[in-house]
């Protein structure tokens, strides 16, 4: 259904901005690639792919785990 399609998009719009809005504020914090659960660099790489990402990888998969 084309509502429940535009509803989804809207949802995945909305959870997109506030991270832009998060990484942002990192950026004038200074915090911008840290992890926020082990505080280490998040690798370039990681970031360039993602510049939303907000755990290094080892612990994003740690977390996928759960």
């Amino acid at each position: 259904d084309t509502h429940i399609k535009n509803m989804d998009m809207e949802e995945t719009l909305k959870k997109t901005n506030t991270s832009i809005k998060i990484a942002l504020q990192k950026i004038t914090k200074g915090t911008y690639g840290k992890c926020e659960k082990c505080s280490d660099a998040i690798g370039i790489g990681r970031l360039l792919a993602m510049p939303t990402a907000m755990l290094c990888l080892s612990c994003s998969k740690k977390n996928a785990k759960k």
